[in-house]
């Protein structure tokens, strides 16, 4: 009858602690790889904007016209879908259609002659 021995305390918790340690480094290593690089940013875009406000361009706001919702009129939507882009523009339709029925109505006088 020889009973188990425990583990002392401080073995459970370094072993915890070097569990610990790879499963970071493993995490650090794939998000090193995996990491996007830092977008290129124009100097221009970095440069300092001036502190001066410009006291042309606010004036000039102050005396832009301004027009209610009755002064503008109705605002008409228009979807475009994939199949209107591939029709002809709507002022042509009438010319197509025309063309479309008189080249039917050719092949109908074909097929009859013959």
């Amino acid at each position: 009858m020889n009973p188990k021995k425990k583990r002392p305390a401080i073995v459970n918790l370094s072993i915890l602690t070097l569990i610990t340690t790879i499963v970071w480094v493993i995490f650090e290593v794939y998000r090193a790889i995996t990491l996007n690089p830092d977008p290129v940013v124009p100097a221009e875009i970095l440069s300092q904007i001036s502190p001066e406000l410009d006291i042309e361009a606010l004036n000039q706001l102050q005396t832009r016209l301004i027009l209610d919702e009755n002064q503008i009129g109705d605002t008409v939507l228009i979807s475009i879908t994939e199949e209107s882009q591939l029709t002809t523009p709507p002022q042509n339709i009438n010319q197509q259609e025309a063309t479309q029925s008189s080249a039917t109505t050719q092949e109908e006088t074909e097929t009859t002659t013959q």
